[in-house]
């Protein structure tokens, strides 16, 4: 019924841009809440499609490792719970189909790549017709 996602910098600060495809006025089911998006959300408590497609934008280059955070809404309207779908839910654990994969019990992280330490200049040579 409901999912948040974002991302953060190492020092906590919201990164990136989320844009949701597909969602006209009338018929939106995620939204942004913030004037940056840097956050996408549920806008309204009917059930959601199993799947959906969201783009992220990626922050400025600089910024370093970017974290990755979801909190998903299930259960009927106005009850039911809310987990962290990385596999620490305490109460859920067992019921999170993660399937021991690399990387459950983390959130998805990623480290932005050290500039090249010296960009090779172009060159254009001429070759032989034929």
């Amino acid at each position: 019924r409901g999912l948040v996602l974002h991302a953060s910098s190492s020092s906590s600060r919201h990164v990136g841009q989320w844009q949701t495809t597909g969602n006209d006025a009338e018929n939106r089911e995620f939204w942004n809440p913030t004037v940056g998006k840097e956050c996408i959300m549920h806008a309204q408590a009917d059930l959601k499609p199993l799947q959906v497609e969201f783009r992220f934008k990626a922050p400025p280059a600089g910024t370093g490792t970017i974290t990755f955070h979801a909190l998903i809404k299930i259960g009927p309207a106005n009850t039911g719970y809310f987990y962290y779908p990385n596999g620490v839910e305490p109460n859920i654990r067992k019921a999170i189909p993660t399937g021991d994969f690399p990387g459950t019990g983390t959130d998805l992280q990623l480290t932005e790549a050290s500039p090249p330490s010296s960009s090779p200049s172009p060159s254009w040579g001429v070759a032989p017709l034929g």
